[in-house]
């Protein structure tokens, strides 16, 4: 089903565990990227890894940080636009609440 899943926890397996959860059944289309926001390249990597080792493959799967996914969601919504000030990363400061 697509939208946003937050999920929260100090622990790297249980988010993995629960990534994997989402992520067992197969998109409608199998060429779109699955898009999963992380918090540094190592975990992305890292949960690339657990999904191989649950499912027996990580494919098409897209890692990433939190201002690229801002800046190209803006990008395919006002094409021809050049990153701004307020949309670089030091600029952006992320609030989440349980």
């Amino acid at each position: 089903m697509p939208g946003l899943y937050l999920h929260t926890s100090n622990r790297l397996e249980v988010l993995a565990a629960g990534l994997a959860s989402v992520l067992g059944s197969p998109l409608a289309d199998p060429f779109a990227p699955e898009t999963v926001v992380v918090q540094s390249v190592g975990m992305g990597r890292l949960l690339s890894l657990r999904l191989a080792e649950a499912h027996g493959i990580c494919a098409n799967g897209a890692f990433a940080l939190p201002h690229r996914l801002v800046s190209n969601n803006l990008l395919q919504t006002v094409p021809n636009r050049a990153a701004r000030r307020h949309e670089r990363r030091a600029h952006q400061a992320w609030l989440v609440r349980a």
